[in-house]
């Protein structure tokens, strides 16, 4: 009885320990910050946040190396559509956007999107409403727009002259006016939890956070059961996840973690990793030998391979990679010779 009991103890005190740091060599936590202004709005209802500081990326000197890397000759001509909305709003994306958050409930099937830059309310207010429906509101002026299929109406709301909401789903005026509402608050966020989770990755540009929903958690137990290879001590236990990139130095690093509910079940899946790690591997090989000789996207693919690591860092379990600048450049040409149109057959 005595050896068991020990053994359980053993266990425990190996959880804390191992879980009181992080194994960071192979697999760097993202920067930390505070919570981004437009995480803090999200409705209370969201179970997963997705945000974008493109202000930040826009005047990184990563961001200036890789533009002069790409020639002006592989950049493709707007679409038409495209060309006029600029003319009609006198808004340009790579220019005026700052921020933009996409949140949403997997449970609800809604979500929104919410834009912060600089805008032309009264250019904006008159183009959207040539396409839209007006309805006037004490917070402000709501235009729906139908889509004609099951997921119901798009709405689009100026929350203030410096964010624009566009929300989706079957109540997508209710979720416009929810953030509005939320928006001319100056409390505390309405949801504490995607803020805490978000401070821990909001130093990255690029970062998402979320829960995990019921119906997913029933659709994982499902997935797992009966599985003896690890797959269930991994994917079980997880309540939350994170998602963020980052440049360091010329490197773009990227990282996903999972958060358990304690340092032993975090433990317990990162030994579970390492059971399904030969699944992986092959998948990666997979992944390698479909790669043609000579193509443009075998560095990276080569570079993520070398470059995963796993750390355990208290309740997550985090996983890392990263690309070179001139992994990244690889990829901008393929995607350049993806785009450039195929040469038409000479004519005999």
């Amino acid at each position: 009885m005595t050896k068991p009991i020990l053994a359980g103890v053993a266990v425990v005190v190996l959880a804390a320990g191992v879980g009181g740091y992080a194994i960071t060599a192979g697999a760097p936590a993202a920067p930390k910050g505070g919570c981004p202004a437009l995480v803090s709005v999200a409705p209370y209802a969201a179970d997963f946040v997705a945000y974008g500081d493109l202000a930040t990326v826009r005047n990184s000197s990563f961001a200036r190396q890789l533009s002069s890397g790409s020639s002006a000759s592989s950049h493709s001509p707007l679409p038409q559509e495209y060309q006029e909305f600029i003319r009609a709003t006198d808004f340009h994306i790579e220019r005026d956007l700052d921020h933009v958050m996409l949140e949403g409930s997997i449970e609800s099937a809604a979500g929104g999107l919410i834009l912060e830059g600089r805008f032309d309310q009264e250019k904006i207010s008159s183009y959207v409403a040539k396409v839209g429906t007006k309805t006037h509101y004490d917070s402000g002026d709501v235009y729906l727009f139908p889509t004609h299929t099951a997921t119901g109406t798009v709405a689009l709301m100026f929350l203030n002259p410096n964010r624009i909401a566009i929300t989706m789903g079957k109540s997508a005026e209710t979720q416009a006016l929810i953030l509005a509402d939320a928006a001319r608050g100056s409390g505390s966020s309405s949801h504490e939890e995607l803020c805490e989770r978000a401070e821990r990755v909001s130093g990255a540009p690029f970062f998402m956070v979320g829960d995990i929903p019921k119906s997913a958690m029933v659709a994982m137990a499902g997935l797992t059961a009966g599985n003896n290879g690890g797959a269930a001590d991994l994917i079980q236990p997880l309540q939350a996840w994170d998602f963020a990139t980052w440049t360091d130095h010329d490197n773009l690093r990227i990282e996903f973690e999972g958060e358990y509910a304690s340092r032993l079940d975090a433990l317990k899946a990162r030994i579970a990793f390492e059971k399904v790690r030969s699944t992986i591997q092959k998948a990666e090989a997979e992944a390698k030998s479909a790669t043609p000789p000579n193509s443009l996207v075998g560095p990276a693919v080569d570079s993520l391979v070398k470059n995963f690591g796993v750390a355990l860092d208290g309740r997550y379990l985090r996983f890392s990679t990263s690309l070179s600048q001139s992994d990244l450049e690889s990829l901008q040409r393929a995607a350049a010779a993806m785009a450039a149109p195929t040469p038409s057959a000479p004519r005999r």
